[in-house]
């Protein structure tokens, strides 16, 4: 990411990028280790990028008292600005490293006094004039005027910087109450705004409206959307947040390509509004990334993930709870596609952001044991994904509402690993139990339902009952085709474990027409 890049990385100068790019980033990382923070922060990508190539890190030291000179002044060579003061070859600064170990000389040292001035001349060549010139005026007067002039000065300063401060705190006390008015006014506009756009839009719930007939949830959200286009048009930050809202109900009914699309507004609507670098902005780019692998497409949505984690890390630190959040999901989607590596990794560094945070993050912790058990599932860990259903049902307990989307998703994972393990009577209550709750959440004619009839079909198929697994994988996929399309990866699988289970039930040629199909 930005925090572990050199300058003639950020400047774009790909000539120059070579093992000393290397050094940089080893450096860079060193020095975290040593301080627990970055050598280089800032509240945007910008700001990080300008102190980088400002080239003046702070002194180890002070951050951590127990690193020794020699250790400081052989990470500070390693992460130098300027290319030619860093170690020449990794091979030289594993040699320094070594030393400090051994506690031998080192090669580093720290830079003179002539060399600072030099280096904080060419970063500050306007001042540098201004410098040099006060410099020949002062060795022009006499010393006792000096003297005299400078006691005056800093009297005059003094009375300076109290008047300052004292017009300061009026000006930010005016200017916050300005804010503070400004905001009440936005809310209450906002408010009254969602008011009258939820009730128009449950009018069309209403008998008189709807002639009789009861209206569907989708047909109450898309009406929804179509008043957000034309009630919402003068009110974008409101509109940005009603369409996020939006897309996460269409998400809700497995409307995945709607919710996609809601989600990809709302976030063009926050970078007009905010820029690239801003809280809201990167919450929308982690709901295009979710919405996105939801939809089925999980390299597509893999992009905007990594942007969005490596953003929250250099506008938060690697320990905010977004970014930690931001970790999960980009996690969830790398399982998705295979890349387990990198999701437990990822998953690993959310936990350990969560410890240092502390507080109540039982929800986090949750989704995490979950995509841990996803990821024991498609590596084929059935004890661990058993534990870590267990653990994540531990979680759940005072967190979520007993119907709740999260909690089925750690039954049906126990229902599995169960399956998996050959305890197959185990399974087979578990799954009772797990399509009972989906029952109660979904329906018996959602997408969601049809999931769990998929994974109920394998049960019965390792039990010796194919043909009630075929019927089984027949309704699981007809659901899931009529809901996604033939092209969308939960569709495809169905169809797959359709056509094996023809096959195993002697069925050859119905086997042959659904694979070909």
């Amino acid at each position: 990411s930005v925090l572990y890049m050199a300058p003639e990385q950020i400047q774009g100068s790909v000539d120059e990028i070579d093992e000393l790019t290397d050094v940089y980033a080893l450096g860079v990382t060193l020095y975290e280790l040593l301080a627990l923070q970055m050598p280089y922060a800032g509240k945007t990508a910008e700001a990080v990028r300008a102190a980088i190539l400002e080239g003046a890190p702070p002194a180890l030291r002070p951050r951590n008292r127990r690193v020794s000179r020699d250790l400081e002044n052989v990470c500070l060579k390693a992460i130098s600005g300027e290319r030619a003061r860093r170690y020449t070859s990794m091979q030289a600064f594993t040699r320094d490293l070594r030393a400090v170990l051994a506690d031998e000389p080192v090669s580093a040292r720290p830079p003179s006094a002539f060399e600072r001035a030099t280096r904080w001349v060419q970063r500050h060549p306007t001042g540098t004039t201004a410098l040099v010139l006060g410099t020949v005026l002062v060795i022009g007067l006499p010393t006792t005027l000096a003297l005299q002039q400078h006691a005056y000065n800093a009297e005059l300063q003094k009375s300076l910087d109290k008047e300052t401060l004292a017009r300061k705190a009026a000006d930010d006390a005016r200017a916050d109450a300005d804010v503070e008015r400004d905001r009440a006014k936005l809310e209450a506009r906002d408010a009254e705004s969602v008011s009258g756009f939820l009730v128009e839009l449950f009018e069309a719930a209403s008998p008189s409206v709807a002639q009789g007939r009861k209206p569907t949830a989708e047909e109450l959200l898309r009406s929804g959307v179509e008043r957000i286009g034309s009630q919402l048009r003068d009110q974008p930050e409101l509109r940005a947040r009603m369409l996020e809202r939006m897309s996460q109900s269409f998400a809700g009914l497995a409307l995945y390509a709607d919710a996609q699309h809601l989600a990809e507004q709302a976030l063009d609507t926050r970078i007009r509004l905010h820029g690239h670098d801003d809280r809201r902005t990167l919450a929308a780019l982690v709901s295009v990334g979710a919405a996105r692998r939801n939809a089925g497409t999980s390299d597509q949505g893999i992009p905007a993930l990594i942007d969005a984690v490596a953003l929250y890390e250099c506008t938060l630190g690697p320990n905010a709870v977004e970014t930690a959040f931001a970790k999960i999901e980009l996690a969830t989607s790398f399982t998705r596609v295979s890349r387990h590596g990198d999701a437990r990794q990822l998953l690993d560094e959310a936990a350990a952001a969560l410890d240092s945070i502390g507080g109540d993050t039982r929800s986090m912790r949750q989704s995490i044991a979950t995509t841990r058990s996803a990821l024991d599932v498609a590596t084929g860990r059935s004890l661990d994904v058993l534990r870590g259903a267990d653990e994540a049902l531990a979680l759940d307990a005072g967190v979520s509402d007993p119907l709740h989307p999260t909690r089925l998703q750690m039954l049906s994972m126990r229902a599995l690993a169960l399956r998996d393990l050959g305890r197959l009577e185990e399974a087979e209550y578990a799954f009772s139990e797990a399509m009972e709750l989906g029952r109660a959440l979904f329906g018996a004619d959602d997408t969601h339902y049809a999931q769990l009839l998929f994974h109920f079909a394998q049960l019965r198929e390792a039990q010796g009952r194919v043909d009630e697994a075929v019927g089984l994988l027949r309704e699981a996929y007809e659901r899931q085709r009529a809901a996604y399309g033939i092209e969308h990866p939960l569709a495809a699988m169905a169809v797959q474990k359709l056509g094996q289970a023809l096959g195993h039930a002697g069925r050859v040629d119905d086997a042959c027409t659904v694979l070909d199909e």
